[in-house]
Protein backbone atom coordinates (compact mmCIF):
# COMPACT_ATOMS: atom_id res chain seq x y z
CA UNK A 1 0.00 0.00 0.00
CA UNK A 2 3.26 2.46 0.90
CA UNK A 3 4.07 1.85 -2.83
CA UNK A 4 1.55 2.93 -4.71
CA UNK A 5 0.99 5.83 -2.29
CA UNK A 6 4.80 6.92 -3.07
CA UNK A 7 4.43 6.25 -6.87
CA UNK A 8 1.56 8.55 -6.87
CA UNK A 9 3.19 11.46 -5.03
CA UNK A 10 6.34 10.26 -7.32
CA UNK A 11 3.60 11.11 -10.67
CA UNK A 12 2.38 14.40 -9.29
CA UNK A 13 5.65 16.02 -8.63
CA UNK A 14 6.95 14.93 -12.19
CA UNK A 15 3.55 16.15 -13.54
CA UNK A 16 4.02 19.45 -11.81
CA UNK A 17 7.46 19.65 -12.61
CA UNK A 18 7.18 19.47 -16.08
CA UNK A 19 3.89 21.54 -16.55
CA UNK A 20 6.90 24.61 -15.43
CA UNK A 21 8.93 23.76 -17.75
CA UNK A 22 7.27 25.36 -21.12
CA UNK A 23 9.15 28.32 -23.03
CA UNK A 24 7.89 31.58 -22.75
CA UNK A 25 6.25 32.95 -25.55
CA UNK A 26 8.29 35.11 -27.78
CA UNK A 27 7.80 39.06 -27.93
CA UNK A 28 8.81 41.60 -30.46
CA UNK A 29 12.41 42.96 -30.44
CA UNK A 30 12.76 46.11 -32.69
CA UNK A 31 16.44 46.08 -34.60
CA UNK A 32 17.29 50.25 -35.20
CA UNK A 33 20.84 51.24 -36.57
CA UNK A 34 21.91 53.23 -38.89
CA UNK A 35 18.59 53.83 -40.83
CA UNK A 36 17.64 50.34 -41.03
CA UNK A 37 14.70 49.27 -38.83
CA UNK A 38 12.63 45.89 -38.76
CA UNK A 39 10.65 44.17 -35.83
CA UNK A 40 11.95 40.34 -35.30
CA UNK A 41 11.02 38.33 -32.09
CA UNK A 42 12.83 37.24 -29.20
CA UNK A 43 13.56 33.89 -30.14
CA UNK A 44 15.61 35.49 -33.07
CA UNK A 45 18.74 36.91 -33.17
CA UNK A 46 21.02 39.07 -34.58
CA UNK A 47 23.99 36.87 -35.56
CA UNK A 48 26.09 39.30 -37.85
CA UNK A 49 26.20 42.99 -38.55
CA UNK A 50 28.14 44.69 -40.60
CA UNK A 51 29.22 47.30 -43.43
CA UNK A 52 29.63 45.48 -46.98
CA UNK A 53 33.16 46.64 -48.08
CA UNK A 54 33.19 49.27 -45.72
CA UNK A 55 30.01 51.31 -47.37
CA UNK A 56 28.18 53.01 -44.94
CA UNK A 57 25.30 53.01 -46.92
CA UNK A 58 25.28 48.92 -47.31
CA UNK A 59 24.78 46.43 -44.16
CA UNK A 60 24.98 42.79 -44.53
CA UNK A 61 22.60 42.13 -41.58
CA UNK A 62 21.89 38.33 -40.57
CA UNK A 63 19.27 36.55 -38.26
CA UNK A 64 19.06 33.53 -36.84
CA UNK A 65 15.92 31.31 -35.53
CA UNK A 66 14.77 29.02 -33.87
CA UNK A 67 15.41 24.98 -35.38
CA UNK A 68 18.46 26.79 -37.19
CA UNK A 69 16.87 28.91 -39.63
CA UNK A 70 18.95 31.59 -40.81
CA UNK A 71 17.42 35.14 -42.68
CA UNK A 72 20.13 37.12 -44.53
Amino acid sequence: MQLSITRKLGVAVLCLGFSGCSLPSPTVQTYDKDGVQFSYYSNWSVEKDALVNGDANVRSIQLGGPDQAILA
